[in-house]
């Protein structure tokens, strides 16, 4: 049976504090209103403004810098309760550039499911996960990147299977 070890995991960007809902809320009634000034000069201002709003949502979440409050689950139901990283019913505060090892040693059959996630006073939210699989078995470490593009995290996890 194969065994898979968590060895490393780096936050590469932890969640927006933007919420993607109202991120494209403000775009689509931005974008309604186009058609009412595109006979003007107005319209091309309009437009760069437009343009502009994608960075201007990620400057603020840059400005925020909330961390992430992490906990890892093997299944894909966000439950801090069912963590298996720190402990159940706890999370860890992470932030951009930050690494830690978790110390996880995760025995299974054909796969294994790693699931990061943010518990906060939005619920539960899925930062990314990643599979581990017997087939890499042997192959030394190994790094993939768990992300989600609803969320804006990326974290990279490291681990082996032996």
């Amino acid at each position: 049976m194969p065994t898979a070890t968590v060895q490393t995991i780096y936050c590469v960007q932890p969640a927006t504090g933007t919420d993607f809902g109202v991120n494209q809320a403000v775009l689509d009634a931005i974008m309604s209103l186009t058609p009412q000034f595109s006979q003007n000069d107005f319209a091309s201002s309009l437009l760069q403004g437009i343009a502009s709003l994608p960075s201007v949502l990620a400057a603020i979440d840059a400005a925020r810098a909330d961390p992430d409050n992490l906990y890892i689950t093997t299944d894909t139901e966000g439950d801090v309760d069912n963590a298996v990283w720190p402990s159940p019913g706890n999370t860890k505060e992470v932030n951009a550039k930050q690494s830690f090892e978790p110390g996880l040693v995760l025995p299974f059959e054909y796969s294994q499911n790693l699931s990061l996630w943010d518990s906060d006073i939005s619920g539960e939210d899925l930062l990314g996960s990643v599979t581990m699989t017997a087939d890499e078995q042997g192959t030394g470490e190994i790094a993939k990147i768990a992300r989600s593009d609803i969320e804006g995290s990326a974290y990279y996890v490291i681990y082996r299977v032996d």
